[in-house]
């Protein structure tokens, strides 16, 4: 669920570049604020990393036991 969310983010970071590097601003007025709030889809794409990579220590902080091997 959480993968399908951070793609759908990075997705919207993407065509938001791509629309603004393409003047899609200057072609179509009315969609203007739909288009630069696609960029909210950086914030949401790191929390999301944050929380799936947090997780597993998390998880094994609430077993009591020891975290995933962060070395080779």
């Amino acid at each position: 669920m959480f993968d399908g969310l951070r793609a759908i983010a990075a997705i919207s970071v993407l065509v938001g570049h791509t629309l603004f590097g393409a003047n899609f601003y200057e072609w179509h007025g009315f969609m203007d604020s739909i288009v630069a709030n696609l960029d909210v889809g950086v914030s949401i794409f790191f929390v999301i990393s944050g929380f799936l990579l947090y997780r597993p220590f998390l998880a094994a902080e609430a077993r009591d036991a020891d975290g995933p091997a962060t070395g080779r």
